[in-house]
């Protein structure tokens, strides 16, 4: 009896570890799997860390950049802004602590040497280096200013859509702080596909000349079949010889199906310009969101504007929605905003720029009644009455500005020569005679577009001035 109880203590102390046994192998044990995990992450460290042996690939900078009063996000591969956010009051943009006279365009220390841009790849490029933060909207404070001329904040730019049609929207954007209390924008460069058209012609001539040949080779054919054939004796059978080739052509001969066209191809194109190569945008964008206390929500528009001389185009003729701007930046914009709860802000002001005969008579006042040289006034001149503009006053300021400038080229190269005779000592007859005046030959521009005399000068660029101290329209 004693033996049957053992037998069974036995062998439910046999049972039960087998359970236990079995339950390791069948049942899932939470320490192997965070083992396996630990594990698994560990291999993977020990992959990337073996295949990045030397390090992350990176261009050595953050991109994000950070400054006073704008944000942007810097692309250097195209050495240009990706996009350049900023925040404007009525207080930054009418303000009176900064004069831009004062800024100079210079490489953003931020960005490692072979990342960047330099004054000398804007030199002689045909392009003007255009502010995405502009200037003007920041003339509460030097040092924001300032920053704005870094050349993280520019692109380069077509010289007239930059003094005019992009200037008049970024005082349309200052005027707009007038009304409401916070402006927020964000611009910046865009690279868009351009569509090659169909050579339809060329289509046409390649159809025709398959059927062409097609045709002939049917001709080959039947005279190939008629050349066994024994005409004098056999010309019954020669015409139904002639008839079947005939039939068997026309099969032959039946046209194929015509496939539908294939989509037009679609190119990037761009120019790069200075040794740095940097990249020509084909268009600019323009977000302008606005808020005030006064709204119940915000307003906002978005603009996809040429980078070619636009005239009198009405704005709203370039609106376009948010996600495609978004779509061709690559960046979603405005991410905590509810598209629902924002109102459209040219449905509600108009996006009226100022007048564009008005402006063009204030820029080119402005253009005049400043030139660096006789051949930057006498190429403004020229333009200036090519576009139609020519005024009393405008004349007027021309003909001053042309006789200021030819007395200060006189006077410098009369200070030169006495200059030269007090540091040398030069043959009597050969000193400058008092009582004379040197020529003074004003600079023109032939019908080549090129100076016939260049006047002594300073290093200029395309922006009508030098190019450390020239700033683009903004």
């Amino acid at each position: 009896m004693w033996m049957q109880k053992v037998s069974a203590f036995v062998c439910g102390g046999l049972g039960g570890a087998g359970g236990v046994l079995l339950a390791r192998h069948l049942l899932p044990d939470s320490s192997d799997e965070n083992r396996d995990q630990s594990k698994t992450k560990d291999e993977s460290r020990n992959s990337v860390a073996s295949i990045l042996k030397y390090g992350v690939p990176s261009a050595g900078m953050r991109t994000l950049l950070e400054y006073e009063n704008h944000v942007l996000e810097y692309d250097p591969v195209r050495r240009v802004p990706k996009w350049v956010a900023e925040h404007v009051s009525k207080e930054k943009a009418f303000g009176e602590s900064a004069n831009r006279k004062l800024s100079r365009f210079d490489r953003d220390p931020l960005v490692p040497p072979p990342f960047a841009a330099e004054n000398k790849d804007f030199w002689k490029s045909g392009w003007s280096r255009g502010h995405m933060a502009p200037a003007g909207n920041n003339k509460h404070s030097q040092s924001a200013m300032n920053q704005t001329f870094f050349l993280t904040n520019i692109v380069p730019q077509d010289m007239d859509n930059n003094g005019n049609f992009w200037n008049r929207l970024e005082i349309y954007c200052r005027e707009l702080t007038k009304e409401y209390s916070d402006v927020y924008i964000i611009s910046g460069p865009l690279w868009l596909p351009e569509s090659q058209p169909m050579d339809v012609e060329s289509q046409t001539a390649k159809d025709d000349e398959t059927q062409s040949t097609r045709v002939e080779a049917l001709d080959r054919s039947v005279k190939d079949r008629l050349s066994v054939v024994n005409v004098q004796n056999k010309t019954e059978t020669a015409k139904k010889e002639v008839s079947q080739v005939s039939v068997e052509g026309e099969k032959e001969a039946k046209p194929r199906k015509v496939k539908p066209p294939r989509p037009p191809k679609k190119f990037v194109k761009y120019e790069v310009i200075g040794r740095n190569n940097i990249a020509v945008p084909t268009h600019l964008f323009k977000i302008i969101l606005v808020e005030d206390a006064s709204m119940d929500r915000p307003m906002m528009s978005s603009f996809i504007i040429p980078n070619r001389p636009v005239e009198d185009v009405k704005l709203e003729n370039f609106e376009t929605d948010l996600a495609e701007v978004e779509r061709h930046v690559g960046v979603r914009f405005h991410q905590d905003l509810d598209p629902a709860n924002v109102d459209r802000l040219c449905l509600k002001t108009g996006c009226r720029l100022n007048n564009y005969r008005e402006f063009q008579q204030f820029f080119w006042t402005r253009r005049l009644s400043s030139p660096w040289n006789l051949y930057n006034l006498e190429k403004d001149w020229k333009e200036l009455n090519k576009k139609g503009f020519k005024s009393k006053e405008l004349e007027d300021m021309y003909l001053i500005k042309k006789k200021e400038l030819v007395e200060k080229e006189r006077t410098k190269i009369e200070t030169a020569q006495l200059q030269r005779e007090s540091n040398s000592n030069l043959d009597p007859s050969a000193r400058l005679n008092p009582t004379s005046s040197p020529e003074i030959k004003v600079q023109t521009l032939p019908p080549s577009g090129k100076p016939g005399f260049s006047a002594p000068s300073t290093t200029t660029d395309h922006v009508n001035g030098p190019p450390e101290l020239t700033a683009a329209a903004g």
